[in-house]
């Protein structure tokens, strides 16, 4: 089980966007992939800097968030996203 989800986050504007620090996205699991979904959905915007990750590590976050969305792939305007769904 992942520990507890803690991060700061930052807003980057008064009307949208946010930066999140104390996250490492390389080694979350599925308690921070929910936490920063629904911060991405609520503020439109979200900047995580300095993460070093792997091809496999970008792919294990992208297909978690991926997991989330209720878009079709056939709708998508990126043509590889179906690969991540």
């Amino acid at each position: 089980m992942e520990p507890s989800t803690q991060f700061t986050i930052r807003p980057l504007s008064d009307s949208f966007g946010v930066e999140l620090s104390g996250v490492d996205l390389a080694t979350c699991g599925p308690e921070t992939h929910r936490s920063v979904d629904e911060l991405f959905d609520r503020h439109g915007v979200m900047v995580i800097r300095d993460q070093l990750l792997s091809p496999e590590a970008q792919l294990r976050f992208t297909r978690a968030l991926a997991l989330r969305r209720t878009i079709p792939a056939k709708n998508s305007p990126i043509p590889t996203f179906r690969r991540f769904m």
